[in-house]
């Protein structure tokens, strides 16, 4: 059934015919203004008697591009069942005007989010037409958008790229950017509408120009930054923007709640030589505040991997993430791969001689020794004590085995100075590879524990090649 079919058998209404012309001027102006809201006037049958300035510029459209045209005509096709039951729902009145969501489409056929709110004006003999309110919801799309990534910890790109989207759609004709990872000169990262880093301040210009940048002074000062002309900008900065037809730039520094100071800044240049209302500064700190949120999450769940995944003594990989790593590789093929198992010798000794705070320096020594020495791609991991691994991945030659063992035993050997006191320990490997289908990773890791242990009784300081590990 056609959109208007189907109006037309849920709401008839007597006082109106499929010929219905547009109510009076003045009739229109009882029931709205021209303001920031869309109004659009319908028939009975849905066909469009009146839109005002704000509904003809939401969507792109002219009034003779729109007037005598079924509502049908602008909405999604996908929606046309849900904008004819909505329809419906306006045309009884009701105690309740509650706007609902829907994608027309823009003069242009692209998609556009609204939020249409409704009234029936039927009864009203000056009037007798249902009369809608337009609002662009893109905005807080962007918004909802964010929230549902917060929620599905989306990565933190993605949560920013939502919230200087939704600043854009706010500020038309913006180019916006959220600059994060401050480091004293300039930001590490910026999430961008379309803006070089140049004007995101991702990009630093010497010492001197960058100081005097809004962005820099936000973060400096803790409040926002306000140029209402570019004349004091460094020249780089103000040819770049002007450039781009940028003639005013808004600078709000963001709050990191895990830092004491800000370290990121909303940056917001507009094509107008102008200071913000004070609406405007309001809805940046809304977008501010929620940005915070968005690095106080991405922050959290950095800590709850690091946690999961490193060891907290040594900073290196922890007991289960080399097995999680470990099974994933055995589960891609066995071929060409080899686990090298680590353990330190004479390390009881010197643990009990200078104490255990030493011991665990000297731990974190030999991890990061051994890390410096292994191939790029290797996982070096601490399993417990002063027991360590490295899983090889694409290892196929034994003899390529054996020299990343030779070079760690070398490297461990050498004297170490930790807190002011030289130390010597040495190293034993032992070396597994799986070759096999069928191996699970206890056997490859127990296989290389066996080796390890031969190595050791045959006087430490080497390595020993396990035989080929036993299906388990």
């Amino acid at each position: 059934m056609a959109f208007g079919s189907q109006l037309a058998e849920t709401c008839p209404h007597p006082s109106l015919s499929t010929e219905a012309h547009p109510p009076p001027a003045e009739a229109c102006r009882k029931i709205f203004v021209e303001d920031d809201y869309g109004f659009v006037v319908l028939d009975a049958e849905g066909v469009v008697r009146y839109a005002n300035r704000a509904a003809l510029d939401l969507l792109g459209y002219t009034a003779d591009q729109t007037i005598g045209r079924h509502m049908s005509d602008f909405v999604d096709e996908p929606e046309h069942q849900l904008a004819a039951a909505a329809m419906a729902e306006m045309a009884v009145p009701a105690e309740d005007d509650i706007p609902l969501v829907m994608t027309l489409l823009g003069a242009d056929g692209r998609q556009i989010h609204v939020e249409v709110g409704g009234r029936s004006y039927l009864d009203d003999p000056e009037v007798g037409a249902i009369v809608l309110r337009l609002r662009g919801y893109e905005s807080q799309r962007c918004l909802e958008n964010f929230f549902s990534d917060i929620v599905a910890s989306a990565p933190l790109e993605e949560n920013l790229t939502s919230l200087v989207q939704s600043v854009r759609h706010v500020l038309r004709g913006a180019e916006v950017a959220i600059a994060h990872h401050w480091d004293g000169s300039g930001f590490g990262s910026a999430v961008t509408t379309s803006l070089p880093s140049l004007l995101t301040g991702a990009i630093r210009l010497e010492g001197a120009d960058q100081a005097v940048t809004p962005w820099a002074r936000a973060i400096t000062t803790g409040r926002v930054q306000v140029l209402a002309d570019l004349s004091t900008l460094p020249r780089p900065l103000r040819h770049a923007a002007e450039q781009r037809g940028l003639a005013s730039c808004w600078a709000l520094p963001i709050t990191v709640p895990y830092d004491d100071a800000p370290l990121a800044a909303l940056v917001v240049w507009r094509p107008v030589a102008s200071p913000p209302m004070q609406a405007h500064l309001a809805w940046m700190d809304r977008v501010g505040q929620a940005a915070s949120l968005a690095f106080e999450r991405d922050h959290t769940e950095q800590v709850l991997v690091r946690a999961a995944t490193i060891d907290s003594l040594t900073g290196i990989a922890n007991r289960a993430h080399f097995f999680s790593q470990l099974e994933d590789a055995m589960r891609s093929g066995p071929s060409g791969l080899a686990v090298l198992y680590l353990d330190l010798d004479g390390f009881k000794p010197v643990n009990d001689t200078h104490g255990h705070r030493l011991g665990d320096r000297l731990l974190t020594a030999v991890a990061r020794a051994l890390q410096m020495n292994v191939r790029p791609g290797d996982l070096v991991a601490r399993l417990g004590g002063d027991e360590f691994a490295v899983l090889c991945p694409g290892v196929v030659a034994e003899a390529e085995a054996t020299s990343i063992a030779n070079r760690l035993i070398k490297v461990v050997a050498a004297p170490l100075a930790v807190d002011g006191v030289t130390v010597r320990v040495g190293l034993s490997v032992g070396i597994a590879f799986a070759r096999r289908h069928g191996l699970t990773y206890d056997s490859l890791l127990d296989a290389a524990d066996r080796a390890l242990y031969r190595a050791k009784r045959r006087g430490k300081g080497r390595w020993q090649v396990a035989a080929d590990p036993i299906l388990v």
